[in-house]
Parts: C-alpha cells; structure tokens; sequence
C-alpha cells in the first residue's frame, strides 16, 4: 500500500510538472504569436513608407533635373514646351518658361483658387478634360505666348 501511495504521489508530481510545462510552453508560444504579428505589422508600414518615399523621390529628382536645366540655360523657349508634364504647377510652368503669373489663368479661364500651385493633371481631371489633349493645349498656348513678340 505504501508503495502504491508512494507512486501515485510521483504520479502526482509528474502531471504537475507537465502541467507547468504545458502552461509555460502555451505562454510562450502566445508570446512568440503576438512578436509575430508585430513584426508583419511593422513590415507593412515599411513597405508602404517606401513606396511612398520612392515616389516622392521620383518626382523631386524630375523637378530638380528640370530646374538645374533651367539654371544652366535660363528661362526655356517655345522649341522646349514638350517639357511641359502633368506633375507640374502652373507657378511652374510659368516660371520654367518665364509666362506672366496670370497668363495661363486667363487662357483656359481658369477659377479654381488653387491656382497657380494647381498641378496640371488634376486640373484636368477636375475640369473634364481629356490628359492628353489638355498637355496639347497648354504647351500650345505656352508655345504661340513664347512666339509672338512682346
């Protein structure tokens, strides 16, 4: 009996060390659940911030290449109006080709009071216009501006 007592309290002991292992191992895996589950998180971010961050690069490395071709040679001629891109300003455009501020406004009777920082893409979208045809007619008007004497 005495051995019969003796190794059911082994027994005993044993399931309770299970226990706790079981109980530690479960922690542990929730821990390594939740690390996890941050780090897809935070992955995530990064990547959207890249992207983000490359296109605002992009864009900034053509504005710079623009302006340092400007610098260089001055104000741009009516040869350069295929230039002209639908990420700039107006204010951009009218200072890469030396355009008085309000000419462009008054051209295409433009009222938006974004104008001039108001790039031309999404003027065009906002007016209706068709993007191609809208980069026509402003490097157009830039163009015939440019040509005649002033």
């Amino acid at each position: 009996m005495k051995k019969r007592v003796e190794i059911m309290q082994k027994t005993e002991k044993t399931n309770n060390n299970r226990h706790q292992e079981d109980v530690s191992l479960r922690s542990l895996k929730i821990v390594i659940a939740v690390f996890i589950i941050f780090l897809v998180i935070l992955c995530g971010l990064l990547v959207r911030t890249y992207f983000a961050l490359k296109k605002e690069r992009l864009v900034n490395i053509r504005e710079l290449s623009l302006s340092m071709f400007i610098i260089k040679h001055g104000p741009l001629t009516a040869a350069d109006v295929g230039m002209i891109r639908s990420w700039m300003t107006f204010d951009y455009v009218n200072r890469a080709f030396g355009l008085p501020p309000d000419f462009l406004k008054t051209t295409f009777g433009i009222a938006d009071p974004g104008y001039p920082k108001l790039t031309l893409s999404r003027y065009a979208t906002e007016g209706g216009f068709n993007q191609a045809e809208f980069m026509n007619l402003i490097q157009a008007a830039v163009a015939h501006y440019l040509a005649a004497p002033h």
